[in-house]
């Protein structure tokens, strides 16, 4: 199938590409990489009136590392930040990237793209949320920030208003020490059956601002806040890593509802021991 017809429009800069989305209304759709969207658009899914290609937009892409925080392009692909030096001060994001679709898709595809879509088996949501990040959403008459956790409200529902777009991804320095990311998948470059972000910081032989994020449960990223506090107050060892990995089940059935079936559950409960066993391993080497 083709998709339906639409004007294409192709601004040069922000201050453009903001004017079009407050001068064409909802029915205009934002463009970034089109890996999601022309799919759609091709299957008559989705039928925007118009497009507004931020190809061009130079403002829109790259790696800065600031003071108290990386900023990411909304518009930056997957290749471009992987090969970019700065995305060594987000080694989060540079384990769970490479796990997203096939090359030509990371060549084409961006980070911003991917938030917006907010496919709940998404590495970047997943992995941005476990790091805590804001985003910068523009629009016309200003701009404001918003956390990834508020900013993703369901399947393919996000807290960007009609106007908007999303310019930017901040993620706060200094970054967690330790990051550790897999995904089960059918075959590799699939969607996620389910997967697990992890940071934290290994000290005085425990890990320190554990965050855990689990992905392709429910209709969004599900940070497993309960199990985070549970291993905060107690020792980081073997018996409170099992008393954790036994007790997650509880939770994820809470928090992600009937996405939280018996075959997730148990390949979440097989994330979240190796993960913990590899947090273990560094809390070794910091405080041996």
């Amino acid at each position: 199938m083709k998709p339906a017809p639409f004007a294409l429009h192709r601004p040069p800069d922000l201050a453009e590409a903001l004017e079009l989305l407050a001068t064409l209304g909802p029915d205009a759709k934002v463009l970034a990489g089109g890996q999601s969207l022309l799919p759609t658009m091709n299957m008559r899914l989705a039928a925007p009136s118009a497009l507004v290609d931020l190809s061009r937009i130079a403002a829109l892409k790259g790696v800065e590392v600031k003071s108290d925080h990386v900023r990411i392009g909304a518009a930056t692909t997957y290749a471009a930040f992987l090969a970019d030096p700065a995305s060594i001060h987000v080694p989060l994001l540079r384990l769970a990237l490479p796990h997203v679709a096939n090359a030509a898709v990371r060549n084409r595809g961006t980070l911003g793209g991917s938030l917006c879509h907010a496919d709940p088996s998404a590495e970047t949501a997943g992995s941005l949320l476990a790091l805590d990040a804001r985003l910068e959403l523009a629009w016309r008459d200003g701009v404001r920030q918003v956390p990834v956790a508020d900013f993703l409200r369901g399947v393919f529902q996000t807290a960007l208003r009609p106007g908007e777009l999303l310019r930017a991804i901040l993620v706060p320095r200094p970054v967690p020490a330790w990051s550790w990311f897999d995904e089960h998948v059918r075959r590799r470059g699939d969607f996620a059956i389910a997967g697990l972000a992890a940071v934290g910081t290994p000290a005085g032989g425990a890990v320190a601002g554990l965050r855990l994020v689990f992905i392709g449960l429910g209709d969004r990223a599900v940070l497993a806040e309960d199990t985070m506090a549970r291993l905060a107050q107690a020792p980081f060892d073997a018996p409170s890593i099992a008393r954790a990995v036994a007790g997650l089940p509880v939770e994820l059935a809470a928090r992600a509802g009937a996405g939280a079936d018996a075959y997730r559950i148990a390949l979440t409960q097989d994330l979240l021991a190796r993960a913990l066993a590899a947090a273990g391993a560094s809390v070794r080497e910091d405080h041996p």
